[in-house]
């Protein structure tokens, strides 16, 4: 059973809790397959991410983003990692290409254009020649109009990766799972057109330590501010769906920070200054 399972069940109500094991234990066969033997950049545990080590001693980075409208819609957290970190603490150092597509998934694009998908959108992704790449499409991965079953979306992820790598080698892939989605009346089906929204996620997670690949498992915080403040919830996120930008710095950016940049996570007057 994976290690990170009790973390995830822990933010959970008694009864989404059994749901939520069932569905684990019925789909852990979909997503465990074919992960054993999959090339892994480095057997080392990866702590923090190699880009943020490269920043720090004064070298220049490019980095791409992939995903959904969490990524390259309205509002868009990338804007918020730039911004809040890394223009301001390496100044003239990153390069940033965002390819995330609104209403994209890893194999559906807007409007049924594939181009636009996860997919389609690789030739660019790679044209970029990336140090680093973020991939997050479990979201509308999830959607069910797009009819994405949860090993497909596995099998689109791997591709994704391993398409990057033969091409660069050393490029670091960095995976996220995003928020949690509320029904309400802005966008009436947010959660129920997602309805196992956390299989999703999950098979993200797995494929991050079966591959020794970073992830920023965002979901459970969502989730527990969903559960416990749900009005702060429907504040931070409006429609249900997509995170204001003051959401995306209050609760996104921190965990971003914490996951790769070792100097925040270990350094609390550091925290407390920027939080």
């Amino acid at each position: 059973m994976n290690k990170l399972f009790p973390l995830i069940v822990i933010f959970l109500t008694l009864e989404s809790r059994v749901s939520y094991a069932n569905h684990l234990l019925s789909d852990k066969s979909s997503f465990e397959a074919g992960t054993s033997n999959l090339p892994v950049a480095d057997r080392k545990k990866q702590v923090h991410a190699r880009f943020v080590h490269d920043l720090q001693t004064g070298k220049k980075i490019t980095i791409v983003t992939m995903g959904t409208s969490l990524t390259g819609g309205g509002y868009r957290w990338v804007d918020i990692m730039m911004t809040d970190w890394l223009d301001k603490n390496f100044p003239g150092q990153v390069t940033l290409f965002n390819e995330g597509v609104g209403a994209s998934a890893s194999s559906v694009g807007p409007g049924g254009n594939s181009e636009l998908s996860g997919l389609g959108k690789l030739p660019v992704v790679l044209s970029h020649n990336p140090d680093v790449v973020f991939i997050e499409f479990g979201t509308n991965d999830a959607y069910l109009p797009y009819n994405i079953s949860l090993n497909d979306s596995k099998k689109n992820l791997e591709t994704m990766i391993n398409t990057i790598l033969k091409e660069n080698p050393k490029a670091e892939i960095i995976l996220a799972t995003m928020n949690c989605c509320k029904d309400n009346p802005i966008v009436p089906d947010a959660s129920s057109s997602r309805p196992r929204l956390d299989l999703y996620y999950n098979g993200y997670r797995r494929i991050a330590k079966a591959r020794n690949l970073i992830l920023l498992d965002y979901y459970p915080e969502w989730l527990r501010l969903m559960q416990d403040d749900s009005a702060r919830f429907d504040k931070l996120v409006p429609d249900g769906v997509h995170p204001s930008l003051e959401a995306y710095r209050t609760i996104l950016l921190p965990i971003l920070r914490k996951t790769l940049d070792p100097e925040y996570s270990t350094n609390p007057s550091l925290r407390e200054k920027e939080e």
